[in-house]
């Protein structure tokens, strides 16, 4: 079915009609129509009432249903008419519903239920609020594939997931809350690439994630909130390459990774603050290359990017500050070349920087300051070389330097202050521009070549 639409028409008609290995007396008329209020598709489906549905459970029998239209299920109201607990859990043995379309008259709820065989939804039209709160998956392959959540107020809260892959592969949801919040995925792979999540809040925190890949790839976000605050992801990747991150604040703060790859090559964010407070990246490559970055502040406080190789390269960042305090960022190299720091304040304040070379060759700052303060570097290549600071001031205050080479060849930069500082290796100052240069109570051990031999 084609979920590109703008509204739909439900009309009920006696005929009967087989779903899966059941025979309906009712079928429903099912028509989609564009904005202009064009028809653009009519389905036949079998109509399947609630009471059907309930007897399954009740008996605890598998439901295959193919193209049907579900009058409702809600394991709330289940509950209620078999006098059971509000809280007692339901078993669904196998569940196997595709491309049916769902409605109900206040929420499709799925609360509490413990799905011990298949889950395969794929396909399917959820037309009104979902809520898997705390529902656990015993399965292989929960599958949610290609399926359209109308209302996009979905609650997945507090599932459990032993194992196996579960995938919203190309899904699409509404606008409005889509909460994964404190759930369990264990080791196998958590596939939401390609899902279009529409706008509100996405809301991730506190989850735990195995060993299997995570990937959000070519996600899209749109308003709202992002939240992977104190998530856990294993070690397996997590991808977040080409995701549209939408506009509104991105928390990852006190989130941990695992000693794999971290992927945002080519991710964008929109407008609004991002939160990689007291983050810990573990070993494994992180990518932030090409990365277009919105306005609004960004933080890594605290963070801990860990002993592989950091790639900022090419990235792009709007209006706001950028700053990096007491970010401690590991051994191995740590790349800004070529990036276009915007027009906030980038500021590194009491950070360690490992052994490694690190690299902000022909990077861009606009009519502001860069502040490196009481910071440690290790060993390794420095490389300033070729920025394009004509109107920004860059401040090194206190920074102990133990790089075999430090260069600023061929650099423009409005102001140069290296205060209270010591150079105790080759420190090159052949600059191609500096209106002011400033060398206060810093202690020259090395070699400072200030005079270009091949350039004016």
């Amino acid at each position: 079915m084609n979920r590109e639409f703008h509204h739909l028409e439900i009309i009920r008609i006696d005929k009967k009609i087989k779903s899966g290995n059941h025979e309906f007396s009712q079928a429903v008329i099912l028509n989609l129509f564009d904005k202009e209020g064009n028809q653009i598709e009519q389905h036949e489906l079998a109509f399947v009432p609630a009471t059907f549905i309930y007897e399954q459970i009740a008996a605890g029998k598998e439901i295959f249903l193919q193209n049907a239209y579900i009058e409702t299920v809600n394991l709330s109201e289940f509950r209620a008419g078999n006098n059971l607990s509000p809280t007692a859990l339901i078993r669904l043995p196998n569940w196997v519903t595709t491309n049916c379309v769902f409605d109900a008259g206040t929420e499709i709820n799925f609360s509490q239920a413990i799905f011990t065989g298949t889950a395969d939804y794929s396909g399917s039209f959820f037309l009104k609020d979902c809520n898997f709160s705390l529902s656990t998956f015993q399965t292989a392959k929960p599958n949610f594939e290609y399926t359209f959540f109308k209302s996009g107020q979905l609650n997945f809260s507090e599932i459990k997931y032993p194992e196996g892959e579960l995938s919203f592969k190309n899904a699409i949801m509404g606008n409005g809350t889509k909460d994964f919040q404190n759930s369990h995925f264990n080791n196998g792979a958590v596939l939401f690439q390609n899902t279009n999540f529409g706008n509100g809040d996405l809301l991730f925190s506190g989850s735990h994630f195995g060993n299997g890949r995570i990937s959000f790839k070519v996600a899209v976000c749109g308003e709202g909130r992002k939240d992977f605050n104190f998530v856990h992801f294993g070690d397996g990747d997590v991808l977040f390459e080409r995701t549209n991150f939408g506009n509104g604040t991105v928390n990852f703060r006190s989130t941990t990774f695992g000693n794999s790859k971290k992927e945002f090559l080519n991710s964008v964010f929109g407008k609004g603050q991002i939160n990689f407070v007291h983050t810990i990246f573990k070993n494994g490559a992180i990518s932030f290359k090409n990365v277009e970055f919105g306005d609004g502040k960004i933080t890594f406080k605290l963070a801990e990017l860990g002993n592989s190789k950091k790639d900022f390269h090419f990235a792009h960042f709007g209006k706001g500050d950028i700053i990096f305090d007491r970010t401690d960022f590991g051994n191995d190299t740590l790349d800004f070349r070529a990036v276009d720091f915007g027009t906030g304040r980038l500021a590194f304040n009491r950070c360690r920087f490992g052994n490694g070379d690190i690299s902000f060759e022909a990077a861009e700052l606009k009519k502001s300051n860069f502040t490196i303060n009481n910071c440690t570097f290790g060993q390794g290549f420095l490389n300033f070389q070729n920025l394009n600071f004509p109107t920004t001031d860059l401040i090194v205050i206190n920074t102990e330097f133990q790089n075999s080479k430090i260069s600023f060849k061929h650099s423009a930069i409005k102001k140069l202050i290296l205060s209270e500082c010591r150079l105790p290796s080759y420190f090159d100052l052949r600059m191609e521009k500096c209106n002011h240069l400033d060398l206060s109570d810093t202690i020259v051990e090395g070699i400072l070549d200030i005079m270009p031999h091949d350039f004016d």
